[in-house]
């Protein structure tokens, strides 16, 4: 006879496979809705601690979904010139590799010369999507490797579901160098060996050459906190106070001149005000992940610790600025590792983080669905064109 035990770890096994493979299924027809069923299941699983298997299944469903659902979006103006390069890469035009940085930032460049040799000639949207992918990918394998792995199955469960529910998919086509250039500091950060480390920097350096700065200030918030607070506290009165980019422009002729030229772009693009930079979802998120990381200091882990806190003010200082300059500021922290970090700063406090995790859930979708159907002139995502059915089921109706 089969005993108790055994029943119930067959009917786990089975209750598994089926939540696992579900969103798969639903995939062929909507990747939004896959996106967010698989989703659902990965943080319903959390209560019953999932195999490392379930996870990774449910995970790699969640990014394919999140990319294809919203990385088949309406093409911008940095989209478009990224896919004209790609262009002129595919047609023979090596020089164009060097397009970008003054000739420094060449591994996006690289990698469209490697995917014209593989792959043929993308469309628009395809080669969108593909980065959306590489981008989620190359962040939940940094998940995988460095931020779960010393995590009980429960809780690596609930930090999948929050980190790939608050990853930006769209973000790979419009930063995409400095998504990319985000991602490799991420991996610096967690790099165990000096050499490592210095690989990673030099690879978010050729993606985007301001990943030497971010790089630098989250390393001395992480292995020097006081003098990077003090680095930050400097930042954010220059922020405000507006003497931030003419300070730098004083000493703009020792700058490379890759350096350089973003300057001047910044500088010449910063015309938005306060008022316009007011998005209550920002400040609601990271003051919550700031409070939360005050309050449960004792338990946070070290190495974020006061990352989470001091960047998170300067975040909030550049957004008063102006939202645009917030995005280039806050890339690493809000659009890609929001998520991450609210786990981290609520996971001393399982209840607060199941709730919380289920208001950015549904918020989520919210943001997405409503107030995207009630404002459909100023629409983010592609698959809004397919109409009612296309919204859910756009691979169905295209």
């Amino acid at each position: 006879m089969i005993s108790v035990k055994s029943q119930k770890q067959n009917i786990k096994i089975s209750l598994e496979a089926f939540c696992a493979f579900l969103p798969w299924a639903i995939l062929t027809f909507s990747a939004p809705l896959a996106f967010y069923s698989g989703l659902l299941m990965l943080f319903f699983l959390s209560f019953w601690y999932p195999s490392r298997f379930a996870r990774i299944t449910l995970a790699v469903c969640i990014v394919v979904g999140g990319a294809i659902g919203f990385g088949d979006s309406q093409f911008t103006g940095d989209m478009a010139n990224y896919h004209r390069t790609y262009t002129q890469i595919y047609n023979g035009n090596f020089d164009a590799i060097f397009d970008y940085g003054k000739g420094v930032e060449i591994i996006m460049p690289l990698f469209w010369a490697l995917l014209a040799f593989v792959s043929g000639f993308l469309d628009h949207t395809t080669f969108g999507i593909l980065h959306s992918l590489c981008a989620g990918i190359l962040f939940y394998i940094w998940l995988e490797k460095y931020a779960i792995k010393d995590l009980d199955t429960r809780y690596a469960a609930l930090c999948v579901f929050l980190s790939l529910l608050m990853f930006n998919y769209w973000m790979p086509q419009w930063l995409l160098r400095q998504t990319f250039s985000s991602i490799f500091v991420l991996y610096a950060l967690s790099a165990n060996t000096r050499l490592k480390t210095l690989t990673f920097v030099l690879l978010a350096t050729l993606c985007h050459v301001t990943g030497i700065i971010f790089f630098t200030l989250w390393w001395l918030l992480k292995k020097y906190p006081k003098f990077g607070a003090w680095c930050i506290g400097i930042l954010c009165i220059s922020f405000l106070v507006g003497s931030f980019f003419p300070s730098l422009y004083v000493y703009a002729s020792f700058l490379p001149e890759s350096f350089a030229s973003k300057l001047v772009f910044y500088q010449h693009n910063l015309v938005g005000s306060m008022n316009d930079s007011f998005v209550t979802s920002i400040y609601l998120y990271i003051l919550a992940i700031i409070i939360c990381t005050w309050y449960y200091k004792e338990s946070i882990d070290r190495r974020w610790l006061y990352i989470m806190i001091w960047y998170g003010i300067l975040c909030l200082c550049a957004n008063l600025i102006w939202s645009h300059f917030f995005v280039r500021v806050g890339l690493l922290y809000y659009y890609i590792l929001l998520g991450f970090f609210t786990f981290i700063s609520m996971q001393k406090n399982t209840l607060l983080l199941y709730l919380w995790g289920l208001v950015l859930f549904v918020n989520h979708m919210r943001s997405v669905y409503i107030a995207g159907i009630a404002n459909l002139g100023n629409i983010q995502y592609y698959f809004y064109t397919h109409g009612l059915g296309g919204e859910w089921f756009y691979f169905l109706f295209n």
